[in-house]
């Protein structure tokens, strides 16, 4: 036993000791490294030093893009600092050699720090992520996503599965809009999950001076959601915004497109929820109002007689809505009035 553990202390000693002479020469390439760089390159040393001393959180601001070029073309270009770290197999690192390690110039955390601002865009950790979405959606945001972006966040950046210009555009900050399309954020980049572009989020919002800029910049007027094919329009037409809805009629959007799940129009929708300016528009501008619904062949005279929506009643019959076509359960939009008990459409349609 006592010579069992003889053995394993002398081991142990002679570990330690490799360990010890690996931190020494580590230490000595470290020394002859920094002395070599800075007599070299100083002001790409200085620069690297103020990098890895500045908590991420306070780098907004401090660097320009000439001091990122500047560190980058040291390491990269010049291949200077790039001191080999040997490989312990023996014996796990110490503290004493972690702490040598983290004393190199070009250390792993140093590398993935500067690597970040090696390509165009750096790629934000989820925490930065967060805080530039929250930017985008606050009514003073604006000046903080331009410090984002002046650091190397791709205006095209995603927080969780909303890209900027969708949570901009849908929370209604037309200066931060305006910002992120300025320096070339993707005008149909879409929400992950279900495909709603920056386009889509602001017209069901209403915002329509948003839903101008976007069209200005290129926005795919009728590009729907991916999940359900509802577009700009349709979702516009649901809402009631009725100014939002004149602009994309005015932009060439299609007054017929339905939503694909259940071929549905934006005016049958509009009828549906009794957004009379909406329907009065889309039906001025041509808008089938006979058109079925092709889930259950309903019209949109058929849905605002069941909901009881007197006054859409009358204006779609003055667009010549036919009151013969029938709809759920194989009624008439007047069977439907009578079912539902709504005498006023009753009167109307009989």
């Amino acid at each position: 036993m006592g010579g069992g553990g003889s053995g394993d202390g002398r081991e142990g000693g002679e570990k330690r000791v490799k360990v010890n002479e690996d931190v020494a020469a580590i230490r000595v390439k470290t020394a002859a490294s920094r002395a070599h760089l800075f007599t070299v390159h100083p002001a790409d040393c200085v620069a690297l030093i103020k990098y890895k001393a500045t908590p991420r959180a306070a780098k907004l601001g401090l660097w320009t893009a000439a001091q990122h070029l500047g560190v980058l073309r040291s390491i990269f270009v010049r291949g200077v600092g790039m001191a080999h770290i040997p490989r312990l197999v023996a014996a796990a690192p110490s503290a004493k050699l972690a702490s040598a390690i983290a004393q190199v110039a070009n250390t792993k955390d140093a590398m993935q720090r500067v690597l970040r601002f090696a390509v165009r865009y750096c790629t934000p950790t989820a925490a930065e992520s967060e805080r530039v979405g929250d930017a985008c959606e606050a009514v003073d945001g604006t000046a903080a996503v331009a410090r984002w972006l002046s650091n190397g966040v791709s205006p095209d950046a995603v927080d969780r599965e909303w890209p900027l210009l969708v949570i901009a555009s849908g929370e209604g900050r037309v200066d931060t809009v305006e910002l992120l399309l300025a320096v070339g954020a993707d005008v149909d980049k879409a929400k992950t999950t279900d495909g709603a572009t920056p386009h889509f989020i602001a017209a069901q919002n209403g915002h329509t001076s948003i839903v101008e800029k976007l069209i200005a910049a290129g926005a795919l007027v009728d590009k729907a959601r991916t999940t359900d094919g509802s577009t700009p329009l349709w979702m516009a037409a649901q809402n009631g915004h009725t100014s939002t809805v004149e602009k994309l009629i005015a932009a060439g959007a299609d007054v017929d497109k339905a939503k694909t799940t259940d071929g549905s129009t934006p005016l049958f929708i509009a009828a549906e929820m009794s957004h009379l300016a909406v329907v009065t528009k889309l039906a001025a501008a041509g808008a089938d109002v006979d058109k079925v619904r092709t889930t259950d062949g309903s019209t949109p005279l058929y849905k605002a007689a069941e909901e009881g929506h007197t006054a859409v009643v009358s204006k779609l019959l003055q667009h010549g809505a036919d009151k013969s076509i029938r709809g759920w359960q194989n009624e008439t939009p007047l069977e439907a009035a009578q079912r539902t008990n709504h005498a006023a459409i009753i009167t109307l349609l009989a």
